[in-house]
């Protein structure tokens, strides 16, 4: 109980950019892959290809480390890192290339 309450804390004070990343997890943790809507569906079929089944619930949660990835879903042994943008106006999200070489390496893209 300790902890739904404080999440619930902790997303009052949030901005709408962490709300979302929040609402996504909420969206898909413990949830099966039938209980999904349409869009869902997509993109967890995008995310895990041909393995998804209705066989075990999705788990996700919020990455709380500062990395590029917002949240995490995993099925079975499957673990796919999420990146999540939103915003009001036309903006241009940029990084420093070295950060981004780092980020494809470690995924092993050449």
């Amino acid at each position: 109980m300790d902890i739904l309450f404080l999440y619930w804390e902790e997303k009052m004070n949030m901005n709408y950019g962490y709300q979302n990343e929040y609402d996504f997890v909420e969206l898909f943790n413990g949830k099966y892959f039938d209980e999904l809507d349409n869009n869902s569906r997509k993109f967890v079929k995008e995310l895990f290809g041909e393995i998804i089944d209705n066989s075990e619930p999705l788990k996700s949660w919020k990455n709380k480390m500062n990395q590029k990835a917002d949240i995490f879903i995993k099925y079975k042994n499957y673990i796919k890192s999420v990146s999540l943008k939103c915003g009001k106006s036309n903006s241009i999200y940029h990084e420093q290339i070295h950060e981004f070489k780092r980020y494809l390496e470690k995924l092993q893209i050449p």
